[in-house]
């Protein structure tokens, strides 16, 4: 798994995570990280096989999971959405998967 972005030539199929959006909220008194993370994760195979056990394996591992972050009380890790996307002329497919973190300072 790669952080923000592959290597030129990398090869498939492979994973990379992050996070486009980090917002800090105030509620009353409490102040809270509400973090989405993306996961992207791409096969060039001709199959959905190959693409399907990296999608299940990455939402066995994170779907409702517990994270322990230094400095926050962790709330929840939650799945939000899947999007599957292909390019034909360059046989790659690709799952894009979102989660949200919402921590508490």
């Amino acid at each position: 798994m790669y952080s923000r972005y592959a290597p030129q030539g990398v090869t498939f199929p492979y994973a990379v995570v992050s996070i486009p959006v980090g917002l800090s909220d105030w509620m009353f008194v409490e102040r809270f990280d509400d973090v989405d993370v993306q996961f992207n994760l791409f096969s060039q195979s001709t199959s959905e096989v190959e693409i399907g056990t990296m999608l299940t394996n990455l939402r066995a591992r994170y779907d409702d999971t517990t994270l322990t972050v230094v400095g926050y009380t962790f709330l929840y890790m939650q799945h939000e959405r899947s999007l599957a996307l292909s390019d034909p002329e360059l046989n790659i497919r690709q799952y894009s998967v979102f989660y949200n973190i919402l921590l508490q300072v």
